[in-house]
């Protein structure tokens, strides 16, 4: 099982990371490695000699970046997991799950084959297009065209 993270949008802070809490259950008492690591052209590339044990039924919490990657090894088919993004939709952030809007930043599923997850956050902000680009430029037109005929049609008092 390997779950992803992508920050994307025109407003997205690139370096924000996220916490998610990961739970697999299976036998009483099994043991999952996770191993960290990045999710490139469909594959995924470990990045850390730190590895963390997920036990069967109990939740860690892991925190991901952009491009930032878990894969979780000892899976049987017929495990299940949990995994939640907290505070997935905060900071004006939306959510999505596989390409899917999502409000409650839980997915769950049994593992039949391998699998990978893709929780995308994306923050986009309108561009300002209002009076500065439809208006101003006629104003500033009819400015200039306003001195130029003051400076030409200015009536001129030569005293000697």
């Amino acid at each position: 099982l390997v779950l992803y993270k992508v920050i994307s949008g025109n407003s997205a802070n690139m370096s924000d990371e996220f916490t998610f809490s990961v739970k697999i259950d299976g036998e009483s008492g099994e043991k999952y490695y996770v191993e960290f690591g990045s999710y490139e052209t469909g594959n995924f590339v470990k990045t850390s000699e730190n590895p963390i044990v997920l036990t069967s039924g109990t939740a860690q919490d892991v925190t991901l970046g952009n491009n930032d990657a878990i894969k979780i090894y000892g899976l049987d088919s017929n495990d299940a997991y949990t995994i939640e993004e907290k505070g997935d939709n905060t900071n004006g952030y939306t959510l999505k799950i596989d390409d899917v809007a999502d409000d409650d930043g839980i997915t769950n599923g049994v593992i039949s084959a391998d699998k990978v997850i893709k929780y995308e956050n994306n923050k986009e902000a309108a561009t300002p297009t209002g009076i500065a680009m439809t208006v101003a430029p006629y104003i500033i037109m009819v400015a200039a065209a306003a001195g130029v005929a003051v400076l030409f049609l200015r009536r001129r008092n030569n005293e000697f």
